[in-house]
């Protein structure tokens, strides 16, 4: 079976036929240097030059960019010291003999270490 020659995109209906061909080698991408490997290449190229050309990302405004940075900075910054804090917290643990367990007041218990009573 013969492929298509690739053209420019040149509607929504060419943009979505080169978007559904060049899903199929997302499945398996193609070897180097071989005739599916440059039809991909091309695919590429063109997909993206029609989506930079109708659906443009303009840049961030410099003053939001920096204050979205600071505000992810500090909520990692709060992540890490919340999961820092539980890791090193000090933890208090006592020992129970087999036979004590089944006394335990809700009767028998699973086998383990469990909080000190305080």
């Amino acid at each position: 079976m013969a492929k298509k020659p690739i053209r420019p995109l040149r509607s929504e209906a060419d943009y979505d036929v080169a978007v559904e061909e060049i899903e199929r080698y997302f499945e398996k991408t193609p070897a180097r240097g071989t005739p599916e490997a440059d039809r991909f290449d091309l695919l590429a190229l063109i997909i993206e030059d029609y989506e930079r050309k109708h659906w443009p990302i303009e840049a961030p405004d410099p003053v939001d960019a920096i204050r979205y940075r600071m505000e992810t900075a500090a909520t990692l910054r709060q992540i890490s010291a919340d999961c820092s804090a539980r890791v090193n917290a000090p933890r208090t643990f006592w020992l129970v003999s087999a036979d004590s367990l089944c006394r335990w007041p809700g009767g028998c218990i699973e086998i383990g270490a469990f909080p000190r009573r305080s």
